[in-house]
């Protein structure tokens, strides 16, 4: 590790939470992978990218017949040297290729395993963070909510979601955004962790 290791700012901000050196956190966050995996709001962007996309595509499907009729503006551009009506048929070919590669994208994003998968590898960034300042990797909940946590792992798993930003797969285009529940990653990464633990 150099002296000069840059600290993502959810990094920093969950290494404060735990009162860990950011640079150490940083370091395990790049092993983690976690920085290659989207979250909730990167996906609604995509989305909105995407139909932008389709926007545009239809909108060069519309207006393209439009240049079938030789004009002053296609007569300026091929004294120019450019062909006006191939340019926007290879446009029009890469919007379909770009639109075709967002919208298999999209579908793998929303299976329902997105969130699932990026809230796992949070909750096992934690457990590494709380591994290497020797803290015990523990589940558990209150007795009497069961949707708070008892133990220090699992409060940190739901704070570490919400840094993340990892939000459950909306249901439709206008669903409020939900971090997802901390108790599934909490639980499971615990049971990985729980022969490794100290305490």
């Amino acid at each position: 590790m150099t002296e000069y290791t840059l600290v993502n700012s959810r990094v920093r901000q969950l290494a404060e939470y735990l009162e860990l050196d950011p640079k150490i956190a940083q370091e395990l966050y790049y092993q983690s992978g976690l920085g290659t995996s989207i979250d909730g709001l990167e996906h609604k962007a995509r989305k909105e990218e995407l139909e932008n996309l389709r926007s545009l595509r239809k909108a060069l499907v519309k207006h393209s017949p439009k240049f079938d009729i030789q004009d002053v503006i296609q007569t300026t551009f091929r004294i120019d040297g450019f062909n006006l009506k191939k340019t926007l048929a290879q446009l029009q070919e890469q919007l379909d290729l770009m639109v075709g590669f967002g919208e298999a994208k999209i579908r793998e994003e929303t299976s329902g395993t997105r969130a699932i998968k990026r809230a796992h590898e949070v909750a096992r960034f934690v457990a590494e963070l709380f591994k290497i300042d020797e803290r015990y990797v523990g589940y558990g909940v209150q007795p009497l909510d069961g949707n708070e946590p008892s133990t220090p792992f699992g409060r940190a798993v739901r704070e570490a979601l919400s840094i993340f930003a990892v939000y459950e797969t909306p249901t439709d285009d206008n669903a409020d955004l939900t971090i997802v529940n901390w108790r599934s990653p909490a639980e499971m990464t615990a049971a990985e962790y729980r022969n490794t633990n100290t305490q």
